[in-house]
Parts: C-alpha cells; structure tokens; sequence
C-alpha cells in the first residue's frame, strides 16, 4: 500500500514539475562548481598517469611487499575521487532540475559541493607529493598510515555527498508534498 502511495505521490510531483517556473541559476557559482570539477578531473587524470608508472613499478619490484599494498591502496584513493565528482555533479544537476529550490538555495547546495570537492583535491595534492617525493623513501609503517588517512578522508568526503544529496531530495519532496496540497485543499 505504501508503495502505492508512494508511487502516486512522485506521478504528482512530477507532473506538478512542469507547472513549476524555471530558477534562475547563478552563473558564478555554475561556473565555480565547474572549475573545481574540472580540476579534480585533472588530478584524478594525472593520478591515474602516475598510477599507471607505479603500476609498471609493480611489476619490476615484485620483491616489495608493502609499496606493491600502497599502488593498490593509491589506486582505491583515485577510484573514491572519480566517485565524488561523479556524484556530486550528477546530485547538483538532478537538485537543479527539480525546480524546488530559489536561485540563492541552488547557489548553497553548489558551494556545499564545491567545499567538499576543494577538500578532496587538497587530500590527492598531498598524495601527489607523496607520490613524487617520498614514496620509496618514507618507511613502511608511515607510509601506510599517510595512505590509509587519506583514503579515510576522501571515504568521509564520499559519504559527505551522498549525505549531502539525501539532505537536499527530501527537501524537495517535503516541498513537492506541501504543494501538493495547497493545491489540493
């Protein structure tokens, strides 16, 4: 029954989404989100090129146990960043495309993105050191608990988008519902 309902509801919202007017979107804060996009894309395309030479090192230091643990860990890293980009672009387009939030709150729902973004990047920045200047000269034990930290940052950064999204969707439908029934009543 639940279900149902539920179903019915988002028919409603939905067709109630093309007699909604369009926002106004903030062209500065587009183009801000877009920027830092682009160079988390950049960074995740340069750690991939540098994920690909310790790759080719893997195979030549067969013998190092633990830095072979870290290429797999490092790769693990530069996954979880494709994740956040992916995410938080395809959440700012569907929150934008509902048609529920003013042009100032569209503006706060792309700066919350972009924070979490500006700290992804500075987390694969201090990878990018590791990874150019101390990775074969750090010891083992230290090594592995720079790598973990900043896979445990950019975890909680995923999870922050995701968070994030859930926040900002049932705003929309709570929304969605109460306009329903103005309508309605």
């Amino acid at each position: 029954m639940k279900h149902l309902i539920t179903t019915i509801f988002l028919f409603v919202v939905i067709s109630m989404n093309a007699q909604i007017p369009t926002v106004v979107n903030d062209p500065q804060a587009n183009a801000s989100l877009t920027s830092r996009i682009t160079q988390g894309a950049m960074q995740v395309k340069n750690g991939v090129a540098q994920l690909k030479i310790l790759k080719d090192a893997k195979d030549a230091l067969s013998k190092v146990n633990n830095i072979l643990r870290d290429v797999n860990e490092i790769e693990e890293i530069y996954e979880l960043q494709v994740k956040i980009l992916n995410n938080s672009t395809n959440s700012v387009k569907k929150l934008r495309d509902s048609k529920l939030f003013s042009a100032k709150e569209i503006t706060n729902i792309n700066r919350s993105y972009t924070l979490i973004i500006d700290g992804s990047i500075k987390s694969l920045d201090a990878l990018d050191k590791l990874l150019t200047n101390n990775l074969f000269t750090m010891e083992d034990a230290d090594r592995l608990k720079f790598i973990k930290e900043i896979k445990g940052e950019l975890q909680e950064r995923y999870v922050g988008t995701q968070a994030l999204y859930l926040r900002y969707i049932n705003k929309a439908e709570e929304r969605a519902r109460q306009n329903f029934f103005k309508k309605n009543s």
